[in-house]
C-alpha cells in the first residue's frame, strides 16, 4: 500500500500538468493546428535482465523459484518499434516490444525449493526462459515548446504479457528434497494492464541543430504494484529522420500473489526514426 501511494503521489502532479495544458489549449481551439506529422521508429535493444519468478507445484508441492539475473544471460530475440502521430500540440503514440530470453546452465545454486536456496553440497541444471511483450499507448500534449527543447506530457496505459518456463534437475546431496522437487518442468505467466503518465521530449545541442538529447519517463500502477520506464540518449538528425543511441530501462514490481515477483530490462538501444 505504501508503494502504491508513492506511485500515485508522483503521478498526480503529472496529471495536473496535463490538465493545465488542456485548459490552456481551449483558447486556441479554433486556430489551425497545422499538418499531420508522423514518425516510425525501429529499435535494436540489448538489455540485461533481472528479477525473480515463482513456479507453484501442482498438487500443493514445494514451489520452485529462480533469480532471473543469474540464469538469463542470452537475448534470443528482441523486437521494438513505435508509431507517433501529431497535429498541433496534440498527439498519440504507441510503442511495442517483444522479447524472448532464455538460457541453460549447470552447477547453479540460484534455484529455490520451497523458498529455500539449495545447500552448499547440492546444485542444479536449469533451463529457464521468459517470453513476452510490452505495449504502451498514450495521448500526449506539447506543454512546452522552445527553439532548443520540447516537453510533452502524456497519459495512457501499458500492457505486459509474460510467459515463463523452467526445467531443472538437482544433483549432489538432495536427500532433504522430496522426489517431485528433484526435477521437473513447470510454466506460469501473467498479463497486467497498468495506467501510466509521464513526460518526453528532446533537447537540441549546438547551433547546427543536428545533435539532440531525447528523453522519456513514465510511471504507473494498476494490476502491478508499480511500473516505470525511462530512457535518454544522443541523436543525430538527417533530412529523412534520426539515428538515436540511448539507454533504456523498464521496471516491473508485480503483486505478491502473482507468479512473477519482478522483472527489469536494462541496457543500450539504437533506433532509426523516419519522419514525414
Amino acid at each position: 500500500m505504501q508503494t502504491r501511494s508513492s506511485v500515485l503521489s508522483l503521478a498526480f502532479p503529472i496529471v495536473g500538468v496535463l490538465a493545465a495544458g488542456s485548459a490552456a489549449a481551449q483558447g486556441a481551439a479554433w486556430a489551425d493546428p497545422g499538418p499531420w506529422r508522423t514518425s516510425i521508429s525501429l529499435y535494436g535493444y540489448l538489455p540485461s535482465v533481472s528479477g525473480s519468478s515463482n513456479f507453484p507445484q501442482p498438487g500443493g508441492g514445494s514451489d520452485v523459484g529462480v533469480r532471473a539475473k543469474e540464469l538469463l544471460q542470452n537475448v534470443q530475440s528482441m523486437f521494438m518499434g513505435s508509431l507517433e502521430v501529431n497535429r498541433g500540440r496534440w498527439g498519440v503514440f504507441t510503442d511495442f516490444a517483444y522479447f524472448d530470453l532464455g538460457d541453460e546452465t549447470s552447477g547453479t545454486r540460484d534455484l529455490f525449493i520451497g523458498g529455500n536456496r539449495l545447500p552448499a553440497d547440492a546444485s542444479a541444471s536449469v533451463d529457464f526462459s521468459v517470453k513476452g511483450s510490452l505495449w504502451t499507448t498514450a495521448a500526449s500534449y506539447r506543454f512546452l515548446s522552445y527553439s532548443d527543447w520540447t516537453l510533452d506530457v502524456f497519459g495512457g496505459f501499458r500492457r505486459i504479457d509474460v510467459e515463463q518456463r523452467v526445467s531443472w534437475q538437482l544433483g549432489g546431496n538432495v536427500g532433504q528434497f522430496p522426489l517431485p522437487a528433484r526435477g521437473g518442468n513447470l510454466s506460469s505467466g501473467t498479463t497486467n494492464w497498468d495506467p501510466v503518465v509521464g513526460v518526453k521530449g528532446r533537447i537540441v545541442l549546438g547551433t547546427g541543430r543536428t545533435w539532440f538529447v531525447p528523453y522519456y519517463f513514465d510511471i504507473g500502477a494498476g494490476q502491478s504494484r508499480y511500473t516505470w520506464q525511462a530512457s535518454a540518449g544522443l541523436g543525430y538528425a538527417f533530412a529523412w529522420g534520426d539515428l538515436v543511441g540511448s539507454w533504456r530501462r523498464v521496471d516491473y514490481e508485480f503483486q505478491p500473489d502473482q507468479p512473477i515477483g519482478s522483472l527489469r530490462l536494462d541496457g543500450p538501444a539504437i533506433a532509426a526514426v523516419w519522419h514525414w
